[in-house]
């Protein structure tokens, strides 16, 4: 019953880490510290205990060093770096104060076992699970879950605020964008969600395609309401991730026609850029909004952008370039170097601040920043054992297909947001489990390439 342990331990480590997350944003403090530790302890003790089960079955392999080190480098790193967070200062999670750990204290623990569980998810997936006959079913089963969410989520939205939609459709070319209050009220996180959803989608239509009929409408109702968000990095992400899932759909089954697929490719690529250059010469109101948002917005998008990089670079030349701030704090630390004080508040007694910027809107930066140059250099070596067992498995299998779509997009969609491809919460788990468990066991998610060509 060993997959039981994991999926109760990934359900675990990504809600307890959810909060440090997305949920920050419309459900701050959803779990109490004391709660929050006893948690994080629980899962501790049930990834170890399936540790040292599997270490009685399985030899010791040199790749397995690697990801014990990622899971110890960030509590090793919190602890020598000295760091103590100065934020009880701040307004915010000052309720904290009355737990048995102080604010400062607490923060530098979630942000130590955040840092540890993305090794541990890992681990978990990639090891645990390589004699369990049940990593279809462990697969299907996050999978179509997070489609369901973001099924539900939309439905809801559509039946409750289906006005707004018209309104947005019918102004699109006028300015309007989709902000709706039924799941959240931050838009882009409703943006993100639905790139979860058309992620997995597409990870289906080469698990299960039985069911196309329904991915591909689904697809399209997610994708039409990205585009009603205004969300340009979810709108960037998903055009790649289409981009590339129907180039490499081209090259597995054209292979054995070199010269076709190079003129498909070729035609494919100058037809893309002529409608680019001359997207703004056609005169389709839709398309010129779509095309404004791309460059004229994404422009001033981009600048405001560059002052929060800037700030970034800055704390990390400043202090702890080696070890980092630690993995899911960095966030805090910017938040902290950005804040601006409240006069208003000084006849109070107690210094009070507003947030400025708490999100580095860029995820390589945000790495860079919170492992420091010895964890970036960790993560890099794990990155490139990773992409080494993914081209031998393009070699094979159709199930690659969606894999690379989804990790080439969201490196992409990496450069102007800081959501991390691999991180421990329910999102990241999501994301984890459809880029780790096909190579755990690909012929049980997917048929060889041979057999279909």
């Amino acid at each position: 019953m060993k997959h039981i342990w994991v999926i109760a331990f990934l359900g675990i480590v990504g809600l307890i880490n959810f909060e440090l997350t997305l949920a920050t944003h419309e459900f701050p403090n959803l779990i109490p510290p004391g709660i929050y530790l006893i948690l994080a302890g629980l899962s501790g003790f049930m990834f170890l205990f399936m540790w040292i089960e599997f270490r009685f079955t399985h030899r010791m392999k040199p790749v397995e060093l690697l990801f014990i080190v990622m899971i110890l480098y960030p509590v090793l790193a919190n602890l020598l770096s000295g760091e103590s967070l100065l934020i009880s200062q701040l307004n915010v999670g000052l309720s904290q104060l009355n737990t048995p750990f102080n604010l400062g204290a607490f923060k530098e623990f979630q942000g130590m076992f955040y840092g540890a569980s993305v090794g541990m998810i890992i681990y978990a997936l990639y090891f645990f699970l390589q004699d369990s006959s049940s990593v279809k079913s462990i697969y299907t089963f996050i999978v179509v879950l997070v489609v369901a969410f973001v099924v539900v989520e939309v439905g809801y939205s559509l039946l409750v605020e289906w006005e707004k939609y018209v309104f947005v459709y019918q102004r699109f070319n006028d300015g309007a964008r989709l902000s709706i209050n039924s799941f959240t009220s931050n838009t882009n996180i409703y943006a993100f969600n639905l790139t979860m959803g058309i992620a997995g989608l597409g990870s289906l239509w080469i698990s299960h395609p039985k069911l196309r009929l329904i991915y591909a409408p689904l697809g399209i109702i997610f994708a039409a309401a990205i585009v009603l968000t205004v969300s340009k990095t979810s709108m960037l992400a998903i055009a790649v991730y289409g981009g590339i899932y129907v180039a490499i759909s081209l090259y597995f089954f054209l292979r054995k026609f070199p010269k076709t697929l190079v003129f498909i490719y070729a035609t494919g690529l100058v037809g893309l850029t002529l409608f680019v250059t001359n997207l703004d010469q056609m005169n389709l109101p839709f398309l010129n909004r779509i095309y404004e948002l791309m460059t004229t917005s994404s422009d001033r998008s981009f600048s405001s952008r560059v002052d929060i990089w800037l700030k970034g670079i800055t704390m990390f030349q400043a202090d702890n370039t080696l070890l980092g701030y630690g993995f899911g704090l960095s966030n805090t630390y910017l938040g902290v170097a950005t804040a601006v004080p409240l006069p208003a508040a000084a006849s109070s007694g107690q210094l009070l601040y507003r947030i400025v910027n708490d999100r580095f809107h860029n995820g390589f930066l945000e790495i860079l920043v919170s492992y420091g140059l010895i964890g970036t250099l960790l993560l890099t070596i794990a990155h490139w054992e990773y992409f080494k067992a993914l081209v031998n498995l393009t070699k094979r299998y159709w199930i690659a297909i969606p894999m690379w779509s989804l990790i080439i997009s969201f490196a992409v969609q990496m450069m102007f947001e800081d959501r991390i491809l691999f991180r421990p919460d329910l999102s990241g788990i999501f994301f984890m489990t459809m880029l780790i468990l096909p190579l755990v066991k690909p012929e049980a998610l997917s048929k060889k390439i041979s057999t279909r060509s």
